[in-house]
C-alpha cells in the first residue's frame, strides 16, 4: 500500500483521524527508517482512536450503519486486494478487483453455483458496498472494524459471522526490521523480544543466533457465510497464508503427502458455501501447527543446554516462553466453543431459535459439520500441545535452579572437607604456638620433624575417615 502523506487531527470532542493518500511518497520508499516512524504513527492512532472512541461512544446504539457511519469509521481507507472466485464442479471463473471496481462488477450477473469474495484488507469503502449489497447485520459490521475481536460465532438472518484470530511467527534473523515491529502497518503484535533487551538479560551473540526469540504478529479474520451461496472473507493483513492454499485446491492443484497431482477437489465438487467456511477455519487452526514445531525445537534445544550448563540467561528466556506460551493457547482456547456455535446452524435458523425462516438459506451441511469436527480435533491437539509445553518448560526450570543447586551443594562440600582438613593441623599449631616458657618439645633437635610427622598422620586419619563416610565422593 502507498502512502505519502498522514494528517492528525487532535481534538477534544473527535477521535483522531488518520487520512491515507494513493500518492507514491519518495522519502517513504527510500529508507525502511520512514516506514517504521509510520507504521509506529498508524499504531499510535490507532490506539488513540480506541480510547476516543470508547469515550465518545459511551452509551450510543450499538452496529455501524454504512449509511450513517461514525467519522472514526467513514474516514477509515487502505487499498485493498479484492478476489472474487465464481466456481462450480465444472467451471471456476476469479477476478482480481480494487476498492472503485468492486461497486459495478457486483451488480453484473454471477456466474457459477458458489462465490467467495476475499478481501486483504480493511477499509470503509469496501464494506459499505458489499453491507449494501448482502445486507449485513450493523453489529456484524462494527465487529470488522473494531480490532483485535474475540473468537466468535455470531448467527443473524441474513448470514452466519464468524472471528478469528490468525497469527504468524517472525524470526528476528530473517526480517531487515525491530522485532517490535509488526510486519503490516494494520496488523498487530502479540508478543515480541528485540536482541537489544535479549543482550541486556545476559545473552551473547552464540546464544541470540541459537536461540532465536519470534515475534508473533496476529491478524483478524472476518468470515461471512450468506444466503445465496456467498462466502465472504476478510483479513486486517494479507491472509495469503489462507487463501493461496484454498485457490490452489479451487483450481485442482491439491497437495498430499508432499506430492502434487491434478484432481478435482472435494471443495470444488462439493459445491457447499459452509465447506469453503470450513476449508478458512481449518487454515486459520492449522497456521498454529507451524507455531508448535517451532517451540517443540527450540524446547528441545533448551533442554540440552539446561541439562549440560545451566545459565541464569536461559532460565529467562524459559520464562518469557512460559509467558508466550499461555498467550497463545489463551489466543486458541475459544476456538472449540467457535467450532460447536457453527455446528449448530446445521439446521438453520429453525435449529437455533426455533423459528423457521423462509428467507434464511445459509446452512451447516452434514458434510461440513463433519469436517468441523476434525479441526475441532485439531485445535484440541494443539492447546494440549501448547499445556505439555508449558508443563515441560516448567519442570526445565526447576531441573536448572535443582542442578544449579546441587551443584553449590558440591562445592561446599569440598569447602567442608578441606576445613575438617586443617581444623586438627590448626589446633595442633595453636597449641605450640602458645607463649608459655616450659615447651619440653621446643628443644628437641628433632621437634619439627616429630610435627610433621604428628601432621601427616592426623592428615592421613581424616581422609581416611572422609572417604569412609563418602564425603569425598562428588556427584556430578
Amino acid at each position: 500500500m502507498d502512502q505519502s502523506e498522514s494528517t492528525q487531527t487532535f481534538e477534544d470532542s473527535n477521535p483522531v483521524v488518520v487520512e491515507v493518500s494513493n500518492q507514491t511518497d519518495s522519502t517513504l520508499a527510500s529508507t525502511s527508517q520512514s516506514r517504521l516512524r509510520f507504521q509506529k504513527l498508524v499504531r499510535d492512532v490507532q490506539i488513540r482512536n480506541v480510547y476516543s472512541i470508547a469515550k465518545e461512544n459511551a452509551g450510543c446504539a450499538p452496529g455501524v450503519d454504512v449509511n450513517h457511519p461514525p467519522h472514526y469509521i467513514e474516514t477509515l481507507f487502505q487499498k485493498v486486494e479484492i478476489q472474487i472466485t465464481d466456481y462450480d464442479e465444472s467451471m471456476l471463473v476469479s477476478k482480481q478487483l480494487t476498492n472503485e471496481s468492486l461497486k459495478s462488477f457486483l451488480e453484473q450477473p454471477r456466474v457459477g453455483k458458489v462465490r467467495w469474495i476475499s478481501c486483504a484488507g480493511i477499509s470503509f469503502d469496501v464494506i459499505r458496498t458489499i453491507g449494501l449489497k448482502y445486507d449485513l447485520h450493523p453489529l456484524a459490521i462494527e465487529d470488522i472494524f473494531h480490532v483485535p475481536q474475540r473468537i466468535k460465532c455470531d448467527h443473524y438472518e441474513e448470514h452466519m459471522y464468524v472471528s478469528m484470530i490468525l497469527l504468524s511467527l517472525r524470526n528476528c534473523e530473517e526480517v531487515d526490521i525491530p522485532a517490535t515491529e509488526p510486519s503490516s502497518e494494520f496488523s498487530s503484535v502479540l508478543f515480541g523480544l528485540d536482541k537489544e533487551y535479549l543482550k541486556k538479560v545476559g545473552f551473547n551473540s552464540d546464544e541470540l543466533s541459537k536461540y532465536v526469540r519470534p515475534t508473533c504478529d496476529m491478524e483478524q479474520c472476518s468470515f461471512f457465510l450468506l444466503n445465496n451461496n456467498v462466502v465472504l472473507s476478510i483479513f486486517q493483513g494479507q491472509g495469503r497464508a489462507i487463501t493461496e492454499h484454498i485457490n490452489h485446491r479451487l483450481n485442482g492443484k491439491q497437495h498430499s503427502f508432499g506430492l502434487k497431482h491434478n484432481s478435482v477437489s472435494l471443495l470444488r465438487k462439493s459445491c457447499d458455501p459452509s465447506f469453503l467456511l470450513h476449508a478458512l477455519i481449518d487454515g486459520v487452526v492449522d497456521q498454529h501447527f507451524e507455531i508448535l514445531d517451532f517451540y517443540n525445537d527450540q524446547v528441545n534445544e533448551l533442554s540440552e543446554s539446561i541439562i549440560m550448563r545451566p545459565k541464569l540467561s536461559l532460565i529467562k528466556m524459559l520464562h518469557s516462553i512460559i509467558k508466550e506460551l499461555k498467550l497463545l493457547k489463551k489466543t486458541l482456547g475459544p476456538t472449540e466453543r467457535l467450532i460447536m456455535s457453527i455446528n449448530s446452524a446445521k439446521d438453520g435458523l429453525e435449529g437455533l431459535m426455533g423459528v423457521d425462516d423462509p428467507n434464511q438459506d445459509y446452512k451447516i451441511s452434514k458434510m461440513t459439520s463433519v469436517y468441523l469436527q476434525d479441526v475441532n480435533d485439531h485445535a484440541q491437539t494443539i492447546r494440549e500441545s501448547f499445556e505439555g509445553l508449558e508443563e515441560t518448560v516448567k519442570g526445565m526450570i526447576d531441573l536448572a535452579f535443582n542442578t544449579i543447586a546441587h551443584s553449590t551443594n558440591e562445592n561446599m562440600k569440598i569447602l567442608a572437607v578441606v576445613s575438617l582438613l586443617f581444623l586438627p593441623l590448626t589446633l595442633l599449631c595453636g597449641i605450640y604456638g602458645m607463649n608459655f616458657e616450659f615447651f619440653p618439645e621446643l628443644h628437641f633437635e628433632l621437634g619439627v620433624f616429630y610435627f610433621w610427622i604428628l601432621a601427616g598422620i592426623i592428615t592421613i586419619c581424616v581422609l581416611s575417615f572422609s572417604y569412609r563416610m563418602s564425603w569425598l565422593t562428588m556427584d556430578r
